[in-house]
């Protein structure tokens, strides 16, 4: 069933009760720490061997956002910055904030819960990642 995205509260399923789980835009409003309390709260509700499969603005979606005039000047700047300092910026406020993350970030914080099953750079129109995570 779909959920409208759930921030940081817990999913309401109970543990391991899901074999799949499919975040289009689950953490594309997050920042570093409630994106890792949500991906803890997945690695929850889904089955050992199950999957989740997110899509992640990496770095060729920043580059789309900076071509696409969505990202400009001292913006730029900031986000590069971020992106190399900790794999992980928020840029924006109110109802539209981005978050990017780098692949590095992104298995670094689900490491004890996740492998990578599959990365597939720039594979949505919008130059966003699709990430395959495989439940530990």
């Amino acid at each position: 069933r779909a959920l409208p995205a759930p921030g940081p509260a817990e999913l309401p399923f109970d543990a391991a009760a899901i074999d799949v789980a499919y975040g289009l835009r689950a953490l594309h409003a997050l920042g570093a720490a409630d994106a890792v309390r949500l991906l803890a709260e997945l690695g929850r509700v889904v089955r050992s061997g199950g999957s989740v499969v997110l899509a992640v603005r990496g770095w060729a979606a920043m580059a789309t956002d900076v071509a696409a005039g969505a990202v400009s000047g001292g913006r730029t700047t900031s986000l590069l910055r971020g992106m190399y300092r900790t794999g992980h910026h928020v840029l924006g406020e109110g109802d539209a904030p981005r978050a990017y993350m780098t692949l590095e970030w992104l298995m670094a914080a689900v490491q004890e819960l996740f492998a990578l099953e599959r990365h597939l750079p720039a594979r949505l129109p919008s130059g966003e990642d699709v990430v395959v995570l495989a439940r530990r």
